[in-house]
């Protein structure tokens, strides 16, 4: 069997992040959503590098922002890249400022994100299952 490499660790790992916030999606408390969104744009991250990785548009070693690597993913709709980025502002209010967003509905922003999501996967792993999210 051929060794893995750096993509199959960060998607392996991705997948892990989205399996463990479906475990506590249905935890209302502002904390475990908090935490989701925080996992969820980890994941989206991981794989969109993974994706890169295996297709030899970053190198394993290099350090890309997240728009960067966003912008670099064909047959995404700009709609579906703006939820995306929308997401990931959310989780930079999240994780730099701490803060809590008592003013935005987090359930209702992960699903909003969670379908921009699955297609961006799809462009990038259409052989890949994803974890269910929603039930």
């Amino acid at each position: 069997m051929p060794e893995r490499v750096d993509w199959e660790y960060m998607r392996t790992f991705a997948l892990d992040l989205i399996n463990f916030s479906s475990n506590i999606r249905d935890d209302n408390s502002i904390t475990k959503q908090r935490i989701i969104i925080l996992l969820l744009d980890q994941a989206t991250e991981l794989l969109m590098k993974s994706f890169l990785i295996r297709e030899s548009k970053m190198g394993a070693k290099e350090e890309k922002r997240f728009h960067w690597c966003l912008k670099r993913i064909s047959g995404l709709q700009e709609e579906d890249r703006s939820k995306i980025m929308h997401f990931h502002k959310l989780r930079n209010e999240i994780q730099h400022k701490a803060l809590n967003l008592e003013d935005i509905n987090k359930p209702q922003e992960i699903i909003k994100f969670y379908s921009s999501f699955e297609r961006l996967c799809k462009a990038m792993f259409p052989e890949e299952v994803l974890p269910k999210f929603f039930t």
